[in-house]
Formats: C-alpha cells, sequence, structure tokens
C-alpha cells in the first residue's frame, strides 16, 4: 500500500511539473502576438520593415512587411496603404505584430 502511495505521489507531481512547462512555453515572447498603432518614424524599402513609436507607451518597434500585405492608416481619405505608400509620420493602426 505504501508503494502505491508513492506511486500516486509521483505521478502527481510528474503531471504538476509538465502542466507548468506547458504554460511556460505557451507564454515565450517568441509566440506572443498583439495589435499596437503608432507613429511610422522609418520606413526601409530594402529590408520591407517599418520602425513604429507605439502610441501610449513611446516604445519603438520594428515590423517586417510581407510582399502584398497592405497596411491600415489611422486617415480617413485612404484606410489602407501598400507598402510602397508609406511614408515617416504617417499613423498606422492595428497593426498585427508576432
Amino acid at each position: 500500500m505504501k508503494r502505491l502511495h508513492k506511486a500516486i505521489i509521483s505521478f502527481g507531481f510528474a503531471v504538476m511539473l509538465i502542466a507548468g512547462s506547458g504554460s511556460a512555453l505557451a507564454n515565450s515572447p517568441m509566440q506572443k502576438e498583439r495589435i499596437l498603432s503608432g507613429v511610422i518614424l522609418s520606413v526601409d524599402r530594402a529590408s520591407r520593415t517599418i520602425t513604429v513609436r507605439e502610441l501610449g507607451s513611446n516604445a519603438t518597434t520594428r515590423i517586417q512587411v510581407p510582399a502584398r500585405r497592405r497596411i491600415r492608416l489611422a486617415e480617413q481619405q485612404s484606410p489602407f496603404a501598400d507598402f510602397e505608400q508609406l511614408r515617416a509620420g504617417m499613423i498606422v493602426r492595428d497593426v498585427l505584430v508576432y
């Protein structure tokens, strides 16, 4: 009976370790995605990246824009823009960052 009790406790401990490591991996910064809005500081045409200063936190983030992807702008006249149309000073909104 004592062996069975030890086995059950050991199994329970192993399950807790595995469950804890699973949630730690799920919260890793590599898999975290978020949506940001901010002002474009610079546009690098060669690497298809934009540097954005986030509204509210003033943190700068570099975003790689895939080919044929349109970016949402905070302008009423043209709410979306191709990468080639982006300029420093434009305000982007609701950009998904991985």
